[in-house]
């Protein structure tokens, strides 16, 4: 653990805010985390790890990428949502990381799926709500996290959902059927 906060302070060393966030990705995790009987230390190491490659140049992605993944992932997401499959081909790579179940919550902490583990979800909605996120949606939802943790999620995703297509971004496949999951499980 102390190799991966070492790394994780030399890859945001000019960026506090970046920092901050994984943070508090980390802390309102380990908060929303424990009544659901998440490990700590995997919540601890899929908070420090997913965004950890956030910072390297497009071909570090792509390289990444492609070496524990097929090109199905570089076709099925836009390039800013790379960082998710980077960051946990990062953790295979540098520090060994082989549980699946902290693997995809790195992976899953942009856009979710169905079907997510408790870990995942844990990762998927700190990462939207931890204190630093001041953008309305994120107050509003931060609100009913901890309430109601389940209608966050599909709150999450709903709302990821329309601000992209307002702006009229791609949407991966994979957040409209998580959409419609969570949608039934409210």
């Amino acid at each position: 653990m102390n190799q991966i906060i070492k790394t994780v302070k030399a890859h945001y060393r000019h960026s506090v805010e970046r920092l901050h966030h994984i943070y508090g990705v980390r802390d309102t995790a380990l908060k929303l985390g424990k009544p659901l009987g998440c490990d700590p230390d995997h919540i601890r190491l899929a908070a420090y790890l997913h965004d950890i490659t956030k910072p390297l140049p497009r071909e570090d992605h792509i390289a990444l990428i492609k070496a524990y993944y097929d090109d199905f992932v570089l076709k099925a997401f836009t390039e800013p949502l790379w960082h998710a499959y980077s960051a946990a081909a990062f953790a295979r790579k540098h520090f060994n990381i082989t549980d699946e179940n902290i693997l995809k919550a790195i992976e899953s902490h942009t856009v979710g799926r169905p079907a997510m583990t408790n870990l995942e979800k844990v990762i998927f909605v700190a990462d939207y709500i931890e204190p630093s996120r001041m953008f309305p949606k994120s107050v509003e939802i931060r609100a009913i996290a901890f309430q109601d943790f389940e209608r966050a999620v599909y709150e999450i995703i709903n709302a990821s959902i329309q601000f992209h297509e307002t702006f009229g971004d791609f949407v991966p496949k994979v957040a409209y059927e998580a959409k419609a999951y969570y949608k039934k499980r409210r």
